[in-house]
């Protein structure tokens, strides 16, 4: 449910160990899609209590965080950040190779509700550090953005403009076209929905439409909003509609048909990836797929 630094996610169920700075013991750490649980273990390996995180009822769609605490929790665990902003603490995860523990709250102890929230609350406020970009210049090279245009549309202005731009090229214009979601059940019954939005209409540019992000400004258009106003670049039942350009197309074809739309789809990139590996046995290797063909630029 919440990214970790140093967690691969994936899976059904993830665990790990964190060492959090200034807590001399350890944080063991079991997540599922919808629930969390952290067991704080002193240095001596005494449980000193549980903090117990379920997003919603049952759901990723809800707006509500559950957050029941017990036992003896440091209070600096259990800040809230106000508005978004916290102090920064360092830590360390280990991943279990294999999920261990169970994500069910402990029995035969007593709970009390810390709050209930809503969806900007995270409890990575109190262990996650985010790191600057002066920061990852620093330790990474990225004199590839220099030619690079990519950007965040937080503002109702920023969005209008650039469909106005998609409206106006030619019917014929590819659009490279990805969404982000709360998980992998994008179905009819819309256990998980969409999060944000990323195209391109041409090499070196790309935009991306944040609908419902947990950290950050999201678009003041509510997400039917932006769907209507993308129906005519992307629908294939629009005499208007672009070719787009989708890697897995499937998935994201079931993202819009939420909201009604089907994409106009017409290349898979992921379709293509096996065609070209399927002579190294490889098919659908992405990763290594994108090293080999990187050496060309």
């Amino acid at each position: 449910m919440h990214h970790l630094k140093g967690m691969e996610y994936g899976k059904a169920k993830v665990s790990g160990s964190i060492y959090l700075e200034g807590f001399a013991g350890v944080i063991r750490y079991v997540s599922s899609k919808v629930t969390e649980l952290y067991t704080f273990e002193s240095d001596e390996g005494e449980v000193l209590g549980y903090v117990y995180v379920r997003e919603g009822n049952g759901t990723l769609t809800s707006n509500r965080t559950i957050l029941k605490v017990s036992g003896n929790i440091p209070e600096d665990m259990l800040k809230v950040a106000d508005g978004g902003k916290h102090e920064e603490v360092e830590y360390r995860v280990e991943q279990d190779e294999v999920a261990q523990g169970s994500i069910k709250r402990p029995a035969g102890r007593q709970w009390h509700d810390v709050m209930f929230v809503s969806d900007d609350f995270d409890i990575t406020h109190f262990i996650y550090t985010p790191v600057s970009e002066a920061k990852i210049r620093m330790e990474r090279d990225l004199s590839w953005l220099a030619d690079k245009d990519y950007r965040i549309l937080r503002t109702n202005e920023a969005f209008d403009e650039y469909v106005d731009l998609l409206n106006s090229l030619p019917n014929d214009t590819f659009i490279g076209l990805d969404t982000e979601t709360t998980g992998l059940r994008v179905n009819q019954n819309k256990v998980d929905v969409v999060v944000g939005i990323s195209m391109s209409h041409k090499v070196g540019f790309g935009v991306y439409i944040p609908l419902r992000q947990k950290y950050g400004k999201n678009i003041d258009y509510s997400v039917e909003e932006v769907m209507e106003k993308l129906r005519p670049i992307i629908d294939k039942h629009e005499p208007t509609a672009k070719p787009l350009v989708l890697h897995n197309a499937k998935f994201d074809w079931k993202v819009f048909k939420q909201s009604g739309i089907e994409l106009n789809v017409v290349v898979d990139t992921y379709i293509r990836l096996g065609l070209i590996n399927f002579g190294d046995g490889r098919l659908f290797d992405y990763d290594k797929f994108i090293k080999n063909y990187m050496r060309f630029g």
